[in-house]
């Protein structure tokens, strides 16, 4: 069967509005400053996560190995999301220096 575009522009139309439309997704708004608690997975601290493990990415293609200062964001987590979590978000002097040494070319 072959249908014009208007044709099946009307026949989707049609069928979403008899199907009717999907619910309005549910959502819980959080006052500023509170993290919700999302049980043992802490979801609610994904986005950090996300964005420390990204860090540690983005350092490794700065040519920067896995350190083996604590909390240094360049940690080997080994799996762990404690690590991930007690991470301070930043190098530690060591990264730093060899960061700065790519930058520059020393």
């Amino acid at each position: 069967m072959n249908l014009s575009r208007p044709l099946l522009l009307l026949l989707l139309v049609l069928t979403a509005v008899a199907v009717g439309a999907p619910p309005e997704p549910r959502v819980a708004i959080q006052p500023l400053g509170e993290v919700p608690d999302w049980g043992i997975f802490g979801l609610g601290q994904m986005d950090r996560r996300i964005g420390d493990v990204a860090g540690h990415e983005i350092g490794h293609t700065f040519n920067l190995p896995h350190g083996a200062t604590p909390r240094c964001m360049m940690n080997d987590a080994g799996g762990k999301v404690k690590v991930v979590d007690d991470s301070t978000s930043e190098l530690c002097p060591a990264c730093r220096e060899k960061l700065g040494e790519w930058v520059t070319g020393r």
